[in-house]
């Protein structure tokens, strides 16, 4: 509870954008992958670290707009909570881990070592979903479509009308889909897809954003 619907409220209440989704830094900064939950977002953010990236959060990426309004996104606490098939996939042990939640068979998976201390651009979301594919497909959203998909992956959006955020929240995602790329990406559900998907993720990623 504490680090999640408590820690969006508090990001809420602050005034900063609250992503629903896991975040790594890469090639052009930071970047979230994003989704709803069961997609599998902690699962592909450990195959990409797995591979060297930094992980900067999981499940809440807080993001606040610099004085420019370019999009920031900080780091939350290094951590990873991965199910048992996962582990196996990325190649940690879960006898040595301890339990994400007493409910939800989940391992909490430590991200100390290269967690990242300070904050970064945000450059590319990646919004997940699945499907009966033969391989992962991907396509870049733009315009109204690219807000609307930012807006849609807002953390725990029922907090923004009692707190009066509703008019400051559309602005903030406006900002944010006028500085990061957003591609929709869909994927086999099954655990083979992983590194074909996180191949492509890295290869979107490190595309320089296009002059608006």
């Amino acid at each position: 509870c504490l680090f999640g619907s408590a820690f969006g409220a508090l990001l809420h209440q602050r005034g900063w954008l609250p992503l629903h989704g896991s975040a790594l830094l890469g090639a052009r900064g930071a970047f979230v992958l994003a989704g709803p939950s069961g997609i599998g977002k902690s699962t592909v953010a450990a195959t990409l670290h797995a591979r060297g990236l930094p992980v900067f959060s999981d499940d809440v990426c807080a993001v606040s707009l610099s004085s420019d309004s370019s999009p920031l996104l900080h780091p939350a606490y290094p951590r990873l909570h991965l199910c048992p098939d996962v582990l196996d996939e990325v190649g940690v042990s879960a006898e040595t881990l301890g339990p994400a939640r007493k409910i939800v068979r989940k391992y909490v998976v430590n991200v100390d070592a290269s967690f990242p201390r300070e904050p970064a651009l945000l450059g590319t979301i990646f919004l997940l979903d699945s499907g009966d594919l033969d391989r992962s497909r991907y396509e870049e959203l733009s315009g109204m479509r690219k807000v609307l998909a930012i807006a849609a992956n807002t953390y725990r959006p029922f907090y923004l009308k009692p707190m009066d955020r509703l008019e400051s929240h559309f602005r903030q995602v406006t900002a944010v889909a006028r500085s990061v790329r957003l591609f929709q990406v869909r994927r086999p559900e099954d655990l083979s897809s992983l590194h074909p998907l996180a191949d492509l993720i890295l290869k979107l990623e490190a595309l320089p954003m296009q002059p608006a």
